[in-house]
């Protein structure tokens, strides 16, 4: 069994019930060094690992910031699909970008375009990624479960990651 296979395999087991920080980091850290892999693959690997993490009834997207000020587009995403495009300043991932900052939603329906594809969404926490102080892209999660309690343990999880994965970012 190749070492790809062997990753899958690992990151299949982890679960929100059996997840913990440690293990899920060295995962997400082992997509990122798969260099002979398409760096598209390897951010599908650690949103694929970050939907394993906090569970399926969740929605997890990468958007690349090619501009500031203009829409964000999704480059790489797992779970329950989000928008394609998301605007600068718009909720949530677009907030975060132009914030520079991680933001949290703890109810959507608060949002003025919650039926423009919050519907479902509960909660969700967006990450910006910077790379040598430049903004290269936003990680967002989405919960769709109502009994979703998202705490500071998840979000600093998810922090983590997109910690790795910025500082992972080609250029």
């Amino acid at each position: 069994m190749d070492r790809i296979e062997r990753w899958w395999k690992a990151s299949l087991a982890q679960t929100p019930e059996t997840g913990t920080a440690e293990p899920v980091l060295a995962l997400a850290e082992e997509c990122l060094a798969f260099h002979d892999l398409p760096w598209a693959t390897r951010l599908m690997g650690v949103a694929g690992l970050v939907h394993q993490m906090v569970g399926h009834e969740t929605g997890i997207s990468v958007y690349v910031v090619s501009q500031p000020e203009t829409r964000l587009a999704v480059v790489a995403g797992a779970g329950i699909t989000g928008p394609l495009t998301v605007a600068w300043r718009a909720p949530l991932a677009g907030m975060a970008a132009s914030e520079g900052a991680v933001q949290f939603l703890g109810d959507p329906r608060a949002l003025p375009d919650y039926l423009g594809g919050w519907v479902g969404v509960t909660q969700a926490v967006a990450v910006p990624l910077v790379r040598q102080q430049r903004l290269a892209a936003v990680f967002e999660v989405r919960w769709h479960r109502p009994d979703a309690s998202v705490g500071l343990v998840e979000i600093e999880r998810i922090q983590a990651i997109a910690g790795l994965v910025a500082n992972h970012w080609p250029y």
